[in-house]
């Protein structure tokens, strides 16, 4: 299992590109609604359906409930934060059928991100968040996200958003 943390930092800065692998990439969701969706993205990472998952999932639902993951332009960053994780794991998934969402901005959703991680990887979510925010925000790289046809163009897409902001800007800063 690849999670977040020493070996994903270069600088001290944890790169999001290190902390997603293949495995954990959904390029083809089949849910039809936001619940179902959530439940895919997590059945990715924890296939066993334990007593991870089942912790995840209620904190996953309870968070959503909560308050809508979608931050607009087809995006939902969903994160679930419990005691029974290990480590922080990241799950990218895209769904070429646009999924209802009850977004604020009445948008439907087609690139979703799940963080699942334990309090102690707070920071760290902290970190890959801001940087998952900038990468949705930017045209050029959600297009390319959407447009990728395997997972090694994903990681593309998301090395060269990690590796454009050297200085602290990428290419969709203004």
């Amino acid at each position: 299992m690849r999670t977040a943390g020493k070996a994903a930092r270069t600088g001290g800065e944890m790169e999001l590109h290190q902390c997603i692998v293949p495995a954990d990439m959904l390029l083809d969701m089949k849910a039809r609604d936001r619940w179902e969706a959530l439940r895919e993205l997590l059945d990715r990472v924890f296939p066993d359906r334990g007593p991870v998952h089942a912790s995840v999932l209620s904190a996953l639902y309870d968070a959503e409930r909560a308050r809508c993951s979608a931050i607009g332009r087809s995006v939902i960053i969903a994160h679930a934060v419990t005691d029974k994780m290990r480590g922080l794991r990241v799950v990218f998934g895209r769904s070429s059928r646009p999924i209802p969402w009850d977004a604020p901005d009445g948008s439907t959703v087609s690139i979703l991100w799940l963080f699942a991680h334990s309090p102690a990887e707070h920071d760290d979510y902290l970190e890959l968040l801001s940087q998952t925010v900038r990468l949705c925000r930017c045209d050029l790289h959600r297009t390319g996200l959407l447009r990728a046809r395997s997972t090694a163009e994903v990681f593309e897409v998301l090395s060269k958003a990690d590796c454009a902001r050297p200085e602290g800007k990428d290419a969709c800063d203004r």
